[in-house]
């Protein structure tokens, strides 16, 4: 339903909770253009709770435009990642535009050898980003990622490729 809104680019965080006896509260963020996304977050809010009978709150975020700066800041960030750890994995990036500044965030799945080092990792891509500019801010959700059967796939299929040698 939020998807097929014209104007809305992407959705995320989304949050259904259930209080009981069919109280039911909804919250999402969606993106979009400058030009129409405020007007059709309000417009998602009250079709939401109208045709499913709950409280609905639809938070709209400005998406910034790609620029090749942008991209540059992405691949950096992707490069810095690998050379930390090469399981660290950064994707699904927004870029949501607020004055002047740009907030980038993304999702990151960390390695569980490098978990007790979080804080120190996302100060390492903290920096790659502000070295572009005090415009730019980064912020990350973590998400869980089994990286134990990578790890063993990749080590595996290296093993796989030695042995052929």
């Amino acid at each position: 339903m939020i998807m097929q809104k014209k104007g809305i680019k992407s959705c995320y965080e989304l949050m259904i909770h259930d209080y009981g006896l069919n109280h039911y509260v909804v919250s999402a963020k969606v993106l979009g253009t400058e030009n129409t996304v405020c007007a059709r977050a309000s417009e998602l809010s009250i079709e939401i709770e109208q045709k499913f009978g709950c409280s609905c709150t639809v938070q709209a975020d400005i998406m910034a435009e790609e620029s090749p700066e942008i991209q540059e800041i992405k691949k950096d960030l992707k490069e810095k990642a690998k050379e930390i750890h090469r399981l660290l994995n950064i994707h699904h990036f927004y870029l949501i535009k607020s004055g002047a500044n740009i907030l980038i965030t993304a999702d990151i799945s960390i390695p569980v050898s490098q978990q007790k080092k979080r804080e120190l990792v996302y100060g390492e891509l903290s920096r790659t980003v502000r070295q572009h500019g005090g415009q730019y801010q980064l912020r990350l959700h973590p998400v869980m990622e089994n990286n134990h059967d990578k790890a063993w796939k990749t080590s595996h299929q290296a093993e796989k490729r030695i042995g052929a040698d």
